[in-house]
């Protein structure tokens, strides 16, 4: 924006080379009189994303989307959290309690949100009334996973302390802590049907746990570096995970074996999910890529960003 800024006669040459069908476009055409240079490679489909917001202070460090997808809420490295309408990203409400950088974030049940911090600290805040409900305090270092159970009555926090803490999502109350392995722990997943959790750590190998009964059931290995990211299907019958070179594999709960494994992303991948239909696998990364392949792995969208301090929707 600076440079077209600068010499304003770019304007017409960047409206020019949107898609050809775009209405700008074929304005900068006529009005130029075919005085512009015309790229031969440029994109001929509007960009995907379909809303970007801008106002959200140093960067944004994690999100999370309500059960009922009605609200998203993001995390910042300045210690904010803010939610928004998903409809029409429009802030409905910020949350102030935090003294380091919030790390990661999720929805507990409809009416509460948990967030935590780098420095180890969680909070449980109350959507209704607006105000916190609690402090969750255990972890002696960085919080990197928050996940609740469907219902929202139970929540399961992991760290780089190599804990893992069953809070009650109502209350705040802790209800069990567990070291479940020697190294840190990167990320955490709910079972569709709750009590089984999924954990990703520093030592490439995935673990499944009952929360309940604080006993490990299972350890899958096949990464070859630390797992970043890991999430249950909807259905229940898979897990995907991803690790810190950017490769993708897909087990079977049942087995506990690798039945897929994807490639594509050339930096560490920081998040992967499921659709709501389990047909797809969306992946973000550090190469400020999202894409989105179907459980077979064919790459169906690819969606490119610069944006390093929005968020897309």
């Amino acid at each position: 924006m600076q440079v077209i800024g600068n010499v304003p006669a770019l304007l017409t040459q960047q409206a020019a080379n949107e898609p050809s069908e775009s209405l700008v476009s074929k304005a900068a055409r006529v009005s130029s009189e075919g005085g512009v240079v015309q790229w031969v490679n440029k994109l001929e489909k509007t960009h995907p994303c379909g809303m970007t917001l801008d106002a959200l202070g140093q960067g944004v460090s994690c999100v999370a989307i309500s059960g009922d997808g009605r609200l998203f809420v993001c995390g910042g490295l300045d210690c904010s959290v803010k939610v928004y309408l998903a409809a029409t990203g429009k802030e409905v409400q910020s949350f102030v309690g935090h003294a380091s950088a919030v790390s990661c974030c999720c929805f507990v049940g409809t009416s509460r949100l948990c967030t935590a911090s780098q420095d180890g600290q969680m909070s449980l805040w109350d959507l209704t009334q607006g105000h916190r409900i609690a402090v969750l305090q255990g972890h002696q270092r960085r919080v990197s996973g928050v996940a609740a159970e469907e219902s929202g009555k139970i929540l399961v926090s992991v760290g780089w302390d190599t804990r893992m803490y069953v809070w009650n999502g109502v209350t705040g109350k802790q209800i069990s802590m567990t070291s479940v392995t020697s190294c840190p722990i990167s990320c955490v997943s709910f079972h569709p049907e709750g009590q089984r959790v999924v954990i990703g750590c520093w030592d490439s190998t995935l673990q499944v746990w009952d929360t309940f009964n604080k006993k490990r059931m299972r350890v899958m290995r096949g990464h070859s570096t630390s797992v970043r990211a890991a999430a249950y299907s909807r259905s229940g019958r898979h897990i995907a995970s991803a690790s810190l070179d950017g490769e993708v594999k897909l087990w079977a709960v049942r087995s506990g074996t690798a039945v897929g494994q994807f490639v594509g992303h050339s930096l560490p991948i920081n998040q992967l999910c499921f659709t709501p239909d389990d047909a797809h696998l969306v992946t973000v990364a550090n190469d400020w890529q999202v894409k989105v392949r179907s459980q077979c792995g064919k790459e169906t969208l690819r969606v490119e960003g610069r944006e390093r301090d929005g968020v897309c929707v």
